[in-house]
């Protein structure tokens, strides 16, 4: 991350039009068999980093060690591949989540069988696994935590301190686990940087409580959401059936508060984000029309919860059609309100241009959740974004899986593959002399930043955020140049973000 970055994005101008996002570029990636992807991150040199499994041992898949492995890809920032990486043992491994580090290696997770390979040891049965990559894919190091029944993982993140926190769901009372509450309970733990356990927390009642997601807030405390069934030990209250379940620890991992939420069918949670005003937006699917959900527009849809910094429901709006629709992800629009983004099987309703069978689906919501527009991607197979990151620049970049090889896939390498793409949702802004309008240096930079306008374009507010899209800092730019303190952030990636002439501006630098 040492390397000198450029500057300057073109200027943008944000799009209201529906179906206004088109696609940049798209890649298919696997082999014969069946290829999954599960999560996609930012890296620092503008590309993606993407995790899941394969059962490939041919085209892009080299290195597979028997079974499913779990399969990482980085991808360059024009979606060309740059090297992969396969992991595992001979019983099967899936990949469920993975991210950059502030090292520039990768910490990646997933749920093991094998005892053999890349694996040191196995609990029993399925257990979390959790591994440390180098900046070229290389192991560093692995550990294995569970017991003999069932452990899932599915998320995990660095830290502000370094360590990483990972969140999943586990079946066990014994190894690495105490007494478990009833069927599936929510499982979290803090590791430090080399991956020992600082701490442990169980958490559920006597029915299935699962947790998916995980995200440290600004004051160190962690939000994580999921599904539960029950209504005893951990939880209070259900609404009927699986309800979206939002958990509370502080830095220990002890439970500050545990809420749900839903109606009488089943409601689950992919994905909760941190606001800028300390609330929370959570991406749900649900199938009630009752309880906490005021529509269905048919079977499942998207339902987006937005809650304030107490948990309390805000507004909620379910978007959708007359057949199943499924979110998996919702990011930051940096130009204002959010990106949602999973599958859709529904030509009516919300949904326009499906393109057959089941089709990524991208809305933009406003801040107050009224749809701006909405867009499908795919072909005539199955096609599904389980997973987005979005960019300052106004575009996102999404992947999960793909059957098809027609319409907006080129390509397909055999039954499932890792089908990721990048979409554009804005207009190129000019300036009139098609010159560069602002600047920033030095890039990097150890203390401070400076920003000069080529001409008077009045006072605006800037933000810098980090590489995962929190908002670090916020101020006032003055007109023509701007001096911006950085001295108090971490070394990293960020952007700067800011309005020029009505045009959002988006400024990369590095913090040394």
């Amino acid at each position: 991350m040492k390397k000198a970055l450029f500057c300057i994005f073109t200027g943008l101008l944000y799009s209201m039009v529906q179906g206004q996002a088109s696609i940049e570029w798209e890649i298919s990636s696997g082999g014969s068999l069946a290829d999954n992807a599960s999560s996609v991150s930012k890296t620092g040199d503008g590309g993606y980093f993407i995790t899941g499994y394969t059962f490939s041992t041919n085209k892009d898949v080299t290195g597979n060690h028997g079974n499913s492995d779990l399969w990482v890809v980085k991808l360059d920032q024009a979606g060309e591949m740059e090297w992969q990486k396969c992991l595992g043992g001979t019983k099967g491994e899936i990949g469920r989540y993975g991210e950059q580090t502030s090292d520039e290696g990768y910490i990646v997770t997933g749920n093991s069988l094998s005892s053999d390979g890349d694996l040191s040891e196995n609990k029993g049965s399925n257990d979390f696994w959790i591994v440390k990559l180098k900046k070229n894919g290389s192991l560093e190091w692995q550990k294995t935590y569970g017991g003999s029944g069932h452990d899932y993982p599915y998320q995990i993140k660095q830290t502000f301190e370094g360590g990483y926190i990972l969140v999943g769901h586990s079946y066990s009372e014994d190894g690495d686990l105490d007494k478990n509450k009833g069927e599936y309970d929510a499982w979290v733990l803090k590791l430090n940087e080399t991956g020992d356990l600082e701490w442990k927390t169980s958490l559920g009642g006597a029915m299935d409580d699962i947790l998916t997601n995980i995200v440290q807030t600004n004051d160190s405390m962690y939000i994580a959401s999921g599904l539960s069934k029950s209504n005893d030990g951990d939880l209070s209250t259900n609404k009927g059936g699986e309800d979206v379940w939002l958990v509370k620890l502080d830095r220990n991992g002890t439970l500050i508060s545990s809420t749900s939420f839903g109606g009488t069918g089943d409601e689950y949670s992919n994905k909760v984000l941190e606001t800028e005003d300390k609330g929370f937006l959570l991406a749900c699917r649900t199938s009630s029309n009752d309880g906490d959900i005021t529509s269905n527009k048919g079977q499942k849809d998207f339902w987006i919860l937005k809650l304030n910094q107490n948990g309390q429901i805000v507004w909620q709006r379910s978007y959708g059609g007359s057949f199943d629709d499924y979110p998996y992800s919702v990011e930051k629009d940096f130009h204002g309100g959010y990106y949602v983004s999973g599958y859709t099987g529904s030509n009516d309703g919300n949904v326009n241009g499906n393109n057959g069978g089941i089709d990524v689906w991208l809305l933009n919501i406003a801040e107050d959740g009224t749809l701006k527009w909405q867009k499908t991607f795919g072909g005539s197979g199955s096609d599904i974004a389980y997973s987005m990151v979005s960019n300052t620049d106004g575009s996102v970049v999404m992947t999960g899986s793909s059957t098809s090889k027609d319409k907006d896939v080129s390509a397909n390498n055999g039954a499932l593959d890792y089908w990721t793409l990048k979409v554009n949702t804005v207009l190129s802004v000019k300036d009139p002399q098609g010159s560069t309008r602002a600047s920033l240096y030095p890039n990097p930079t150890s203390d401070k930043i400076e920003i000069l306008f080529m001409d008077n374009s009045g006072n605006t507010d800037f933000k810098i955020y980090d590489l995962q899209g929190r908002l670090m800092m916020s101020g006032d730019l003055e007109v023509v140049k701007k001096s911006i303190d950085v001295s108090n952030l971490q070394e990293g990636l960020y952007y700067l973000s800011f309005q020029d002439r009505g045009a959002a501006r988006s400024l990369k630098f590095l913090k040394l």
